[in-house]
């Protein structure tokens, strides 16, 4: 019978599965997901304080909510661009104009970037500087720190 589930999936169906369930922890009905959880919790959150720390409440909550907790670590902690992306373009289009429509996309790459450190300096953007130690320092001290118990 056409879509039929008990016929399986083709060649070494059953042996997948079986092998899948070896290795993957039973799912316990009554447990339910980090997402589900926090989706079903009351929030305690302010948003009206202006001195929430979002780092701080996922590190605090981290026994709670151990997949998400990380996955807010990963994504809270991303560095910011020094260049906005309408900026880049802006300055992509003025270097690639009629004339120019022959320049390879490394050299169009490389006169983005000069023209943009040429602007940065006028900012003096490049006078501001934190040294790779204290910039290590600071990262190592963030509350979601997983050698830090609280």
């Amino acid at each position: 019978m056409v879509g039929s589930r008990s016929q399986g999936c083709g060649r070494g169906s059953s042996s997948t599965s079986s092998s899948s369930s070896q290795l993957l922890p039973p799912i316990n009905p009554q447990q339910s997901s980090d997402l589900t959880q926090y989706i079903e919790l009351d929030s305690d959150i302010d948003p009206n304080d202006e001195n929430f720390k979002v780092l701080e409440w996922w590190h605090k909550r981290q026994p709670r909510f151990p997949v998400l907790s990380q996955l807010a670590r990963d994504v809270l902690t991303i560095t910011v661009s020094t260049i906005s992306s309408e900026s880049a373009f802006s300055t992509t289009k003025m270097i690639v104009d009629k004339r120019r429509t022959s320049l390879a996309p490394e050299m169009v790459e490389v006169l983005t970037c000069v023209k943009d450190w040429e602007i940065a300096a006028k900012r003096n953007q490049d006078t501001i500087r934190i040294c790779n130690e204290e910039l290590v320092e600071n990262f190592n001290n963030l509350y979601m720190n997983d050698d830090d118990e609280s």
